[in-house]
């Protein structure tokens, strides 16, 4: 019973040598009773041109398969309006059961469709919702990239957001290049506090891109975030000059 029917262009459909094979018929036959309710649609006798030409092109669709000599031979596809128009005449007790076997199985294959259609929509309303949470959340990177005033927290912000609306690593993170050093590092090297290095610096005017990079810190006192400078190996040899050397 399993393979009665198959999916073609999204529609449950029936060969019509499934049908012959299954309700013993020959299979020529089968094809002149196809054959002969599309001429009888097509004729003016009533029909409406609706179910003459839209409708009969979705319940009966011509294909052809190879048979075992390797020739080319036509068969129909039928959906259940078409095979139930063919097999409406064929009589008999395994006739009937064959009748309630494919009608149970096109029920079921359209269920399995609708199911198909409900998750496609389902996911393209999540799709939709991602790609909102994703333009809300780089909005919120450019925005903060505009707040803030430290030049690569600007760059790395940009990126984010970028990054974000592409999927992909479009633009890279700023590239650390250079070790660095707080004022309290810097001390330990002098054997003086950082309160002592914080005046040589402003004093000396070493808190500029030449010197460092300020960088944002957890203040000791608060749940602030506070501008820090950190000083590059050009600041230590000032200071070494400034110090007379490093601590022992």
């Amino acid at each position: 019973m399993e393979n009665l029917i198959q999916i073609v262009n999204n529609q449950a459909v029936v060969s019509s040598r499934k049908v012959a094979d299954s309700f013993r018929k020959e299979h020529s036959k089968v094809l002149r009773s196809i054959k002969n309710v599309i001429e009888l649609t097509q004729a003016k006798n009533g029909f409406s041109e609706l179910t003459r030409n839209d409708e009969i092109k979705k319940w009966f669709y011509e294909t052809t398969y190879i048979d075992n000599s390797g020739k080319s031979n036509i068969e129909y596809l039928m959906n259940k309006n078409g095979f139930s128009l063919i097999v409406m005449g064929f009589t008999g007790k395994k006739a009937m059961q064959w009748k309630i076997e494919y009608i149970t199985a096109f029920e079921q294959m359209e269920q399995y469709l609708k199911q198909l259609q409900v998750s496609s929509v389902d996911k393209k309303i999540l799709d939709c919702k991602y790609d909102e949470v994703q333009m809300e959340k780089s909005k919120l990177w450019l925005e903060l990239a505009d707040k803030v005033d430290i030049k690569e927290y600007k760059q790395m912000a940009k990126s984010y957001a970028f990054n974000i609306l592409a999927g992909s690593n479009v633009l890279p993170l700023p590239e650390v290049k250079e070790l660095t050093y707080s004022a309290t590092e810097v001390g330990e090297i002098f054997g003086v506090s950082k309160n002592k290095i914080g005046s040589l610096a402003n004093k000396h005017n070493l808190k500029t891109d030449e010197y460092g990079k300020y960088f944002y810190d957890k203040s000791r006192y608060s749940n602030k975030e506070v501008q820090t400078f950190r000083y590059n190996r050009k600041a230590i040899e000032v200071f070494r000059s400034l110090l007379g050397g490093a601590k022992e």
